[in-house]
C-alpha cells in the first residue's frame, strides 16, 4: 500500500488552495448573470421596454416575440392579435377553440378590486343594520326611563324647568349611553385586530379618523333615537305627571 509523504500532502494542499484562490478571483471578477424570466406556470409575454403587466401564456412555449407591445401595456387589441398570432402558430382552424389561455393582470387586478369594493358594501350593511338594532334598542331604554321618571319630571316643571330644559335632559342621556356604547365597540375592535395580527398573521391598521368616525356616528345615532322619547317627556302635562304612581 502506498503512504504519500508528508511533504507530497502539504505540496497537494498547497494546489488546491492556489486552485481554489483562483476559483473565488474569476468568479468575482466575471459580471452577473442576466436573470432569466421564469419558466414554471409557462412562457411570460413581457415587453422587452416595459415590464408593466405581463400576460402569461398557460401553453406551451410558443416562440413569441418579444417587444409585441412596443413598450405599451397588454390592452384589448394587444390581446387579440397575441391569439391571433398563437392561433396560426398552433394551426388552429376557425372552427376549434383555442387550446391556450391568455391572462392580463390589469384584469386580475380589476377583479381584486371589484371584490374588495363588494366586501366593503357587504360590511357597510352589516354595519348598518347594527346601528339601526341598536339604536332601536336605546330608544326603548329610553322610553320606559321616561315611563318610570314620569312622577320625577312631573315635579321638575312644577318648580319652573321648561319643556328644552327636559328636552335637553333627556337628549345628553341618550347621547352618553349611545357613546358609551360605541367606546366599548371601538376597544374590542381593537384588541380584535391585534389578536388576528397576532394569531393569524395578517397585517392590519385601525386609523385614527376611524375610531372618531366610530364615536361621531355613535353619538349621532344617540341623539335620532333619543329625540322621541326625550320629545315626549317634555310635552308631558305636569298635572297628569304628579298624579302618576
Amino acid at each position: 500500500m502506498f503512504v504519500p509523504s508528508r511533504t507530497t500532502v502539504q505540496t497537494l494542499w498547497g494546489q488546491v488552495r492556489t486552485t481554489q484562490q483562483q476559483l473565488t478571483d474569476v468568479l468575482v471578477q466575471a459580471p452577473p448573470a442576466a436573470p432569466s424570466p421564469p419558466q414554471a406556470m409557462g412562457p411570460r409575454l413581457w415587453c422587452s421596454a416595459s415590464r408593466r403587466a405581463p400576460c402569461v401564456c398557460s401553453s406551451s412555449p410558443c416562440g413569441l416575440p418579444s417587444g409585441l407591445c412596443d413598450g405599451t401595456p397588454y390592452g384589448p387589441e394587444a390581446q387579440r392579435q397575441i391569439t391571433t398570432l398563437l392561433r396560426e402558430r398552433h394551426r388552429l382552424k376557425s372552427t376549434q377553440d383555442n387550446d391556450f389561455q391568455i391572462r392580463n393582470l390589469a384584469d386580475v387586478a380589476a377583479t381584486a378590486q371589484s371584490t374588495s369594493q363588494s366586501m366593503s358594501i357587504l360590511l357597510a350593511s352589516v354595519a348598518s343594520v347594527s346601528l339601526v338594532v341598536g339604536g332601536i334598542g336605546i330608544m326603548n331604554i329610553m322610553l320606559v326611563s321616561v315611563t318610570e321618571r314620569t312622577r320625577e319630571i312631573g315635579i321638575r316643571m312644577a318648580v319652573g324647568a321648561k319643556r328644552r330644559d327636559i328636552l335637553t335632559q333627556f337628549l345628553l342621556e341618550a347621547v352618553v349611553l349611545s357613546t358609551l356604547g360605541g367606546f366599548c365597540g371601538v376597544v374590542l375592535g381593537v384588541i380584535g385586530s391585534q389578536l388576528v395580527s397576532a394569531l393569524a398573521a395578517w397585517p392590519t391598521i385601525v386609523p385614527l379618523e376611524a375610531i372618531l368616525l366610530a364615536v361621531v356616528f355613535s353619538g349621532a345615532v344617540g341623539v335620532f333615537f333619543g329625540f322621541y322619547p326625550a320629545r315626549k317627556a317634555a310635552y308631558l302635562d305636569p298635572i297628569e305627571a304628579l298624579r302618576y304612581e
